[in-house]
C-alpha cells in the first residue's frame, strides 16, 4: 500500500496511542472537522518508528472510553512500511461533537490545515449549521455584507473593531459566512485569519 505520511487537514500521525491525551486530541480534532486518518507508529518528522499492532488495537478503545466524550466511529488496519508495522486509524466525521475529557473538563478541538485548534463560539455555531442541530438565527444581509467586507485577512478581534457590530452578531455572521463558503479560515503566525473565498 502506497501511503502519504505527511500531515494535512485530514491526516495526522503519532508514535503511539499510549500518548493518551495527545492521541485523544488528534482523533477528536479529526472527528470534528471532516474525518481522516491517524497514522500510529510515525514520529513528528515523518520517520516510521513502528508499533506492536496488538497492543495499539487493545489500547485504542480504552483511550477513547477514558478520554473522549461521545462515540467515535473508526476502523483500523495494520500495514507494513520499511519492514515496520504501523496502524492506520480511519476516523469518521460524526453528527455528535467529540470532546477531549481530562481533568474533569471538556475541550473541543478542530483542524485548520495542519493545526489543531480549540473551538470558539464561531466554530460551535458553524457545527450547529453543518449538523442541523439547534438552528442558529442568521444575520441580516446588511450585517453579512459589513462583516464580509471587513473580514479579508483579519483576525476575529480586528473584525469586531472594524465592523462596530456587537460580538454576538459578528460571531453569528462569520459562522454563517463560513458555512455558506464565502469565507475560509487559515492559520498564520499562531492566529486564525479569515479570508474571502469568492
Amino acid at each position: 500500500m502506497d501511503l502519504d505520511l505527511n500531515v494535512n487537514d485530514q491526516q495526522d500521525r503519532i508514535i503511539s496511542s499510549f500518548e493518551e491525551i495527545e492521541f485523544a486530541r488528534k482523533i477528536t480534532s479529526l472527528n470534528n472537522t471532516s474525518g481522516g486518518k491517524l497514522l500510529i507508529g510515525i514520529n513528528e518528522k515523518g520517520k516510521v518508528i513502528g508499533v506492536y499492532p496488538k497492543d495499539e488495537l487493545e489500547n485504542i478503545p480504552v483511550v477513547i472510553a477514558n478520554f473522549c466524550s461521545n462515540i467515535l466511529h473508526y476502523s483500523s488496519e495494520t500495514i507494513e512500511i520499511k519492514n515496520k508495522l504501523i496502524v492506520v486509524l480511519t476516523i469518521e466525521k460524526t453528527v455528535k461533537i467529540a470532546a477531549l475529557t481530562s481533568d474533569n473538563s471538556y475541550k473541543n478541538y478542530f483542524r485548520i490545515e495542519t493545526t489543531i485548534c480549540i473551538t470558539n463560539k464561531i466554530i460551535e455555531k458553524l457545527w450547529r449549521y453543518e449538523r442541523e442541530v439547534s438552528p442558529v438565527t442568521t444575520s441580516t444581509l446588511e450585517e453579512q455584507e459589513i462583516v464580509f467586507r471587513e473580514a479579508n485577512n483579519h483576525t476575529l478581534s480586528q473584525i469586531y473593531t472594524y465592523t462596530k457590530l456587537s460580538k454576538s452578531v459578528v460571531d453569528i455572521t462569520i459562522s454563517w459566512l463560513l458555512y455558506s463558503k464565502k469565507l475560509q479560515m487559515t492559520f498564520q503566525d499562531k492566529r486564525i485569519i479569515y479570508q474571502h473565498l469568492r
